[in-house]
Protein backbone atom coordinates (compact mmCIF):
# COMPACT_ATOMS: atom_id res chain seq x y z
CA UNK A 1 0.00 0.00 0.00
CA UNK A 2 1.39 3.65 -0.72
CA UNK A 3 -0.04 6.02 1.09
CA UNK A 4 -0.06 10.17 0.03
CA UNK A 5 -0.84 13.57 2.33
CA UNK A 6 -1.16 16.63 0.97
CA UNK A 7 -2.44 19.40 3.02
CA UNK A 8 -4.89 21.54 0.40
CA UNK A 9 -6.08 24.87 1.31
CA UNK A 10 -9.30 26.29 -0.25
CA UNK A 11 -10.82 29.35 -0.13
CA UNK A 12 -14.30 31.03 -1.25
CA UNK A 13 -15.99 34.50 -0.93
CA UNK A 14 -19.38 33.96 -0.04
CA UNK A 15 -22.23 37.20 0.23
CA UNK A 16 -23.46 36.37 3.15
CA UNK A 17 -22.52 36.91 6.66
CA UNK A 18 -20.24 34.03 8.89
CA UNK A 19 -23.36 33.94 11.08
CA UNK A 20 -25.46 32.68 8.32
CA UNK A 21 -22.71 30.93 6.33
CA UNK A 22 -22.41 29.08 9.47
CA UNK A 23 -26.26 28.55 9.71
CA UNK A 24 -25.79 26.64 6.01
CA UNK A 25 -23.71 24.27 7.99
CA UNK A 26 -25.41 23.29 10.69
CA UNK A 27 -28.84 22.78 9.03
CA UNK A 28 -28.49 20.23 7.19
CA UNK A 29 -31.43 19.68 4.74
CA UNK A 30 -29.02 22.90 3.58
CA UNK A 31 -25.68 20.86 3.67
CA UNK A 32 -27.35 18.05 1.66
CA UNK A 33 -28.16 20.52 -1.23
CA UNK A 34 -24.72 22.49 -1.64
CA UNK A 35 -22.09 20.06 -0.50
CA UNK A 36 -23.09 17.54 -3.36
CA UNK A 37 -20.18 18.14 -5.63
CA UNK A 38 -22.06 17.37 -9.23
CA UNK A 39 -25.96 17.15 -10.03
CA UNK A 40 -24.82 13.18 -10.53
CA UNK A 41 -23.77 13.23 -6.31
CA UNK A 42 -25.58 12.80 -3.22
CA UNK A 43 -24.68 13.31 -0.10
CA UNK A 44 -27.01 12.09 2.75
CA UNK A 45 -26.52 13.39 6.38
CA UNK A 46 -27.66 10.16 8.52
CA UNK A 47 -26.71 11.33 11.80
CA UNK A 48 -25.20 15.27 13.04
CA UNK A 49 -24.29 16.70 16.19
CA UNK A 50 -21.92 19.85 15.62
CA UNK A 51 -20.06 20.66 18.51
CA UNK A 52 -17.12 20.22 20.03
CA UNK A 53 -17.10 16.79 20.89
CA UNK A 54 -19.87 15.72 18.58
CA UNK A 55 -20.40 12.94 15.81
CA UNK A 56 -21.37 12.85 12.44
CA UNK A 57 -22.27 10.09 9.68
CA UNK A 58 -23.10 10.78 6.32
CA UNK A 59 -23.44 8.71 2.99
CA UNK A 60 -22.05 9.86 0.02
CA UNK A 61 -22.18 9.10 -3.70
CA UNK A 62 -23.95 8.78 -7.13
CA UNK A 63 -27.51 9.99 -6.76
CA UNK A 64 -28.22 5.96 -7.11
CA UNK A 65 -24.92 4.46 -5.64
CA UNK A 66 -24.22 6.28 -1.85
CA UNK A 67 -21.36 3.47 -1.46
CA UNK A 68 -19.41 5.98 0.73
CA UNK A 69 -19.40 6.49 4.43
CA UNK A 70 -17.84 9.32 6.45
CA UNK A 71 -17.33 8.87 10.21
CA UNK A 72 -16.46 12.43 12.28
CA UNK A 73 -15.50 13.76 14.98
CA UNK A 74 -15.78 17.39 15.75
CA UNK A 75 -12.60 18.56 17.26
CA UNK A 76 -13.67 22.37 18.22
CA UNK A 77 -17.00 24.26 16.51
CA UNK A 78 -17.01 27.66 17.88
CA UNK A 79 -20.42 29.08 16.39
CA UNK A 80 -19.94 31.47 13.21
CA UNK A 81 -16.41 31.03 13.38
CA UNK A 82 -14.73 27.73 13.15
CA UNK A 83 -15.73 24.05 12.64
CA UNK A 84 -12.63 21.54 13.25
CA UNK A 85 -13.10 17.78 12.51
CA UNK A 86 -11.54 14.79 11.83
CA UNK A 87 -13.49 12.55 8.99
CA UNK A 88 -13.01 9.13 7.91
CA UNK A 89 -14.19 8.20 3.96
CA UNK A 90 -15.12 4.42 4.35
CA UNK A 91 -16.27 2.09 1.51
CA UNK A 92 -17.52 -0.78 3.41
CA UNK A 93 -14.86 -1.25 6.00
CA UNK A 94 -12.17 -0.33 3.77
CA UNK A 95 -10.87 3.08 4.65
CA UNK A 96 -10.11 4.92 1.50
CA UNK A 97 -8.73 8.52 3.57
CA UNK A 98 -8.90 9.95 7.08
CA UNK A 99 -8.48 13.85 7.13
CA UNK A 100 -8.75 16.74 9.98
CA UNK A 101 -10.27 19.55 7.91
CA UNK A 102 -11.45 23.11 9.44
CA UNK A 103 -13.71 25.73 8.21
CA UNK A 104 -12.68 29.36 8.91
CA UNK A 105 -15.36 31.88 8.57
CA UNK A 106 -13.94 35.96 8.24
CA UNK A 107 -16.44 39.03 7.85
CA UNK A 108 -15.87 40.82 5.38
CA UNK A 109 -17.25 44.41 3.92
CA UNK A 110 -19.58 42.02 1.65
CA UNK A 111 -20.40 39.43 3.73
CA UNK A 112 -18.08 36.42 4.83
CA UNK A 113 -14.62 34.54 3.50
CA UNK A 114 -14.06 30.87 3.86
CA UNK A 115 -11.04 29.36 4.30
CA UNK A 116 -10.98 25.47 4.53
CA UNK A 117 -8.25 23.43 5.22
CA UNK A 118 -7.85 19.77 4.57
CA UNK A 119 -5.29 17.82 5.89
CA UNK A 120 -6.01 14.81 3.88
CA UNK A 121 -3.92 11.19 3.79
CA UNK A 122 -4.91 8.56 1.62
CA UNK A 123 -4.48 4.77 1.35
CA UNK A 124 -6.55 4.75 -1.79
CA UNK A 125 -4.00 5.98 -4.31
CA UNK A 126 -3.27 9.77 -5.11
CA UNK A 127 -6.84 10.10 -6.57
CA UNK A 128 -8.32 10.15 -3.74
CA UNK A 129 -6.29 13.07 -2.68
CA UNK A 130 -7.74 15.08 -5.98
CA UNK A 131 -10.86 13.68 -5.23
CA UNK A 132 -10.91 15.68 -2.22
CA UNK A 133 -9.60 18.66 -3.80
CA UNK A 134 -12.22 18.33 -6.84
CA UNK A 135 -14.61 17.90 -4.11
CA UNK A 136 -14.72 20.32 -1.47
CA UNK A 137 -14.09 23.06 -4.60
CA UNK A 138 -17.09 22.55 -6.29
CA UNK A 139 -18.82 22.07 -2.62
CA UNK A 140 -17.82 25.63 -1.30
CA UNK A 141 -18.46 26.76 -5.09
CA UNK A 142 -22.11 25.63 -4.85
CA UNK A 143 -22.08 26.77 -1.32
CA UNK A 144 -21.55 30.53 -2.50
CA UNK A 145 -24.16 29.91 -5.33
CA UNK A 146 -26.58 28.05 -2.65
CA UNK A 147 -25.90 31.70 -0.18
CA UNK A 148 -26.63 33.75 -2.59
CA UNK A 149 -29.72 32.65 -3.96
CA UNK A 150 -31.80 32.68 -0.40
CA UNK A 151 -29.60 35.91 1.17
Amino acid sequence: MTVHHETLRLEQSLCASPHRAFAAYLDTAEREIWSAPSDTAAVRIEHADVRTGGKETTRCGGKDDLRYRTEVHYNLVVPDRLISFSETLLEGDTVLTAAQITFEFRATDGGSHLVLTDQVTSFAGAEAIDGHRQGFSASLNNFATFLANRT
